[in-house]
C-alpha cells in the first residue's frame, strides 16, 4: 500500500495491531510471495492506485533503488529506498514515494517486510526484480538525491540574497522540480508501455 490517497480517511487504512501482527506472522512463516492491493498515489506513476503488488517477504540486503514494503505504526507503507544511513553503527533506510517531494522518517531493517518485485496491472504483470528495473531505480533513487541536493543549496543560497519572501527564483525552482519530476514520471510511463 502506498500513502493514502487525500481522499481516503486515516482509519480507512490502517489496520488494528493484532491482526496486522497476525496476518504478518502468518507470511512470515509461509515464506511465500503475498499480492498486496495498492493504495494512493505517492509511487505513480509506477504504482497506482488499484494496481496489486507482488511482495516478497523479507529483504536480507536491501539496495538503493528497491521498492520495499514496510511497517508504519498500523499500516504498511511501499516506497523506494533513497538512501541507506548509519547512526550510531545502526543501518537505517531512507525511503520516499516517487510522486511525493518529502522523505519518510528513517526506516529500521526491523520494519521492512519485504520488497517488490512484480506489478499486477489488470491482466498485465510487470516484472520489476530485472537488471534493466534496478537500474531504473538506482537512477531514480541517485537523481532524487541530487536534485534535493541542489534544490537545498539553490534555496539556501536564495534565502541568504533575497530573504524568505517567495520569488522569481523560488518560482523558478519550484517548476524546475515539477518538470524535473515530470521528465521521470514520463520515461518510467515509456518504458511501462513497451
Amino acid at each position: 500500500m502506498t500513502e493514502p490517497a487525500n481522499s481516503l480517511k486515516k482509519k480507512e487504512t490502517e489496520i488494528p495491531q493484532s491482526i496486522l501482527k497476525a496476518a504478518l506472522d502468518i507470511w512470515e512463516d509461509s515464506g511465500q510471495q503475498r499480492c498486496l492491493p495498492i493504495i494512493g498515489r505517492s509511487m505513480l506513476p509506477l504504482l497506482r492506485h488499484g494496481d496489486q503488488a507482488w511482495i516478497e517477504h523479507g529483504c536480507a540486503n536491501p539496495h538503493r533503488g528497491e521498492i520495499i514494503v514496510f511497517r508504519d505504526e498500523n499500516k504498511l507503507t511501499i516506497h523506494r529506498i533513497i538512501r541507506l544511513s548509519h547512526d550510531s553503527g545502526k543501518l537505517l533506510f531512507i525511503t520516499k514515494g516517487d510522486n511525493f517531494f518529502k522523505f519518510d522518517a528513517p526506516v529500521t531493517p526491523e520494519q521492512i517486510l519485504g520488497r517488490v518485485v512484480a506489478v499486477q496491472r489488470g491482466k498485465q504483470r510487470i516484472m520489476i526484480d530485472t537488471p534493466a528495473w534496478r537500474m531504473v531505480g538506482w537512477s531514480i533513487a541517485v537523481v532524487t538525491l541530487l536534485w534535493t541536493k541542489i534544490y537545498n543549496v539553490c534555496r539556501t543560497g536564495k534565502q541568504a540574497v533575497f530573504g524568505t519572501q517567495p520569488n522569481r527564483v523560488t518560482a523558478f525552482l519550484r517548476e524546475s522540480a515539477l518538470s524535473f519530476f515530470s521528465l521521470m514520471r514520463r520515461m518510467v510511463e515509456m518504458i511501462l508501455r513497451n
